[in-house]
Formats: structure tokens, C-alpha cells, sequence
């Protein structure tokens, strides 16, 4: 006679409802980490908006760039508005520690391919056609020039980006690989002390850089402190705040405080126009202090954290569509008394098309080529590994 299994003490006892009892799912628990994230999807969308207003309202017509339309009422606020690329590189600081822990090397590596390429290689390819085809001389690429595109890093084959933009993806590629090769190749316990080392000797690098008139060239780029920083955020968000992380916000703080210097310093020879180092340090100091925030403040309710969610997806291709289309349309159809009206315009329509792409491209892709690897879709929460 077969032996009967143990009863169930009573409290893990499935309840007498009828219904099926089962354990969190991967479904329930990723609408907890969307509705946790919903506020840095937000972030998100301010920093794109913030480079957005920085290139139409600034940068594109400042050191001889190709907008024939002004908006000096605009400059004293846009010129600060490429320090959305920093907030950008803190929130991915923040979120790749938390996209490593309980992936396989695998699985993070094609989670972050499914999430970067297909969108870029059709954004690049709108943004290609149009500036072939409509506009300005500075934005035609020949052949060979597009393919270097391809791999994202184009800067390593000596060729131009198809638009300038995408300067920062290289960036983001390499803290990608940097935090992986720390990540997989020693204990969970010695992750923040290791980031303290590549911040602080990328630090060094960058003021020596700047001191000697060097090309520094760093794995993680110049911009390794903002990527600490958000590291930072991430560990002491969940619950590790012992002197290693200290010490990473200390080194990822100098970090950027040498950079910010530093593009004070290229400011005026760009672009004739200065930059205050106070205000983009204070600017930055809010920028962490939000993504403090939006860990702690959780969107409570489902709609909201849909539609935040929703602003953060488009904003990866608004950021790779917008500057050359949106230049390029602002000269073709507007002129100095139609200016502000072409802005709204084309803003709008950028809005538009970033989301069509989200919608009907970006999403469907990703979520397909996730299943089609089999990569899990919601990584677990930070923990302990080793």
C-alpha cells in the first residue's frame, strides 16, 4: 500500500475558495516592478524632453549648426538641456545592477541586444533616408558611413555617427560590458568595491586628460561617473550602504563634478556661449535626488503607472529620431514668423511618430525575440549572489 504524503501544515494549506492557489508569478510580479519603476519611465521621457529642447532650442543653430531657425528666448534654459544625456546614464546605472542580478551572462547579453538594436537599426535607417534625401549637407552619410553604423559604434571604425546623437549609446554599450565582466566574474560582496576602483581610476583619467590636453580613451568612456552614481543609487536603495558604497558615491561624484568642469570648459569654444559649472552641478544633485525618489515613491495606481511605463518606452526612439528629422523639417517648412508654431509642430509629430514606433515596432519586436531566446522578461529583485 502506497505510503500517504504528509498533510500540508495549516498554514500552507491552499484555502477552500475553489480557486487554485499558486505562487507570484513572473506576470504579477513584473506589474509590481512596473508600478515600482513607473516614476523613472517618467524620468526618462523629462530627459529626453530636456535634450530635445537643448538641440532645437539651442545647440542646433549655436557653432555654425545647420537650424536656420532661432530661439534665443530659449537659450539661458536649453543650453543646460544636454544634462539629460547624465540623467539618462544614472538611470542606467540604476537599472543594470538591477537587470544582472539572476540572468545568466546569456540572458543579459541578449536582453540588452533585443532591447538596443532593432529599434536603432530602423530609427537609424529613417533617420538616414531623411537626411539623405531632405536634409542638410552635414547630415548626408555615404554607404560605408551607414554601414559603420550598424554595430552602434561607430566612432570605432573613424566614422561619423548618422546622426550625432547616438554618441551616447557607445557610452551606454560600454558600462554594459564593464558592469558584466565585474558582475560575473567575482562575488556579489566585492561588486561595489570593484565600480569604486573603475570610477576612481576613470576619474583620474578623465582630469589627466583634461589637465595634460590628452585623448583619453577609458573603458565606460568620461562619463563613468554619472554610471557610479547611479550604481550607487542602486545598492544604497536596496539596503547595501556600507563604506564601499560611500566610497562610490564619493568617486562617482568627483567623477562628474571633473566632467561637468570639463564641458564648462569646451562650452564657450563650441558654441561662444558659457555654461555655469554650480548650476549643472545643482542640476545633476536634483537629477540623483529624483532617482532616489522614484525608487521610494511607487505609482500607485495602475493607470498612471501605464501611462508613465508608456512615456519611458518612447522615449528611446524620440531620442534617436528626433534631432536630424526634426532639423530637417523645421528648415524645410517654417520660417522666422512661423518659428514657434513650426516648434510645437514638430514636436508634436515627433511625439507621434516616437510612439508609433514604440507601439507598432519596438514593443511586438522586443517581446517576440525575448520569447524567441527564452530571456526572462522581469529579472528578480537585488539580492545576495556569493
Amino acid at each position: 500500500m502506497r505510503k500517504q504524503d504528509k498533510p500540508l501544515p495549516a498554514a500552507a494549506r491552499p484555502p477552500a475558495t475553489g480557486v487554485r492557489c499558486c505562487p507570484v508569478t513572473n506576470v504579477s510580479r513584473g506589474i509590481a516592478m512596473a508600478q515600482r519603476n513607473a516614476l523613472l519611465d517618467g524620468l526618462r521621457m523629462v530627459a529626453a524632453l530636456a535634450v530635445l529642447l537643448y538641440h532645437f532650442g539651442f545647440r542646433a543653430y549655436e557653432g555654425g549648426n545647420p537650424q536656420i531657425l532661432h530661439y534665443p528666448e530659449l537659450a539661458g534654459a536649453a543650453k543646460y538641456g544636454f544634462l539629460g544625456a547624465g540623467l539618462f546614464f544614472f538611470i542606467s546605472g540604476y537599472v543594470i545592477l538591477m537587470t544582472l542580478r539572476h540572468r545568466t551572462l546569456r540572458d543579459f547579453a541578449v536582453a540588452r541586444i533585443v532591447r538596443l538594436y532593432p529599434t536603432f537599426w530602423l530609427c537609424a535607417g529613417m533617420t538616414l533616408v531623411v537626411g539623405n534625401l531632405f536634409g542638410p549637407a552635414q547630415f548626408f552619410r555615404t554607404p560605408v558611413e551607414a554601414l559603420a553604423n550598424i554595430p552602434i559604434l561607430a566612432g570605432a571604425f573613424r566614422a561619423p555617427y548618422i546622426d550625432d546623437v547616438y554618441w551616447s549609446l557607445s557610452m551606454e554599450l560600454q558600462f554594459y560590458a564593464v558592469a558584466a565582466a565585474l558582475y560575473f566574474t567575482m562575488p556579489a560582496r566585492y561588486l561595489a568595491g570593484a565600480l569604486v576602483l573603475w570610477v576612481a581610476l576613470g576619474t583620474v583619467f578623465i582630469a589627466t586628460g583634461e589637465w595634460f590636453d590628452l585623448n583619453v580613451r577609458y573603458p565606460g568612456s568620461t562619463y563613468v561617473g554619472f554610471f557610479g552614481i547611479g550604481a550607487a543609487i542602486c545598492f544604497f536603495e536596496h539596503g547595501k550602504r556600507g563604506p564601499d558604497v560611500w566610497c562610490l558615491y564619493a568617486a562617482s561624484v568627483a567623477g562628474v563634478v571633473i566632467k561637468l568642469i570639463s564641458l564648462a570648459n569646451d562650452a564657450v569654444p563650441e558654441t561662444g556661449v558659457p555654461v555655469s559649472v554650480p548650476v549643472m552641478v545643482a542640476i545633476m544633485a536634483a537629477c540623483a535626488g529624483a532617482v532616489h525618489l522614484a525608487h521610494r515613491v511607487p505609482v500607485s495606481s495602475a493607470r498612471a503607472a501605464g501611462w508613465l511605463t508608456f512615456a519611458g518606452g518612447m522615449t528611446y526612439p524620440l531620442y534617436l529620431l528626433h534631432q536630424n528629422i526634426g532639423i530637417t523639417l523645421l528648415n524645410r517648412y517654417f520660417d522666422e514668423a512661423s518659428r514657434w508654431t513650426g516648434l510645437a509642430c514638430v514636436t508634436v509629430f515627433l511625439l507621434l511618430l516616437s510612439a508609433a514606433v514604440y507601439l507598432l515596432f519596438d514593443r511586438p519586436v522586443r517581446s517576440a525575440l525575448r520569447r524567441f531566446f527564452r530571456v526572462s522578461r522581469w529579472p528578480a529583485p537585488l539580492g545576495v549572489r556569493g
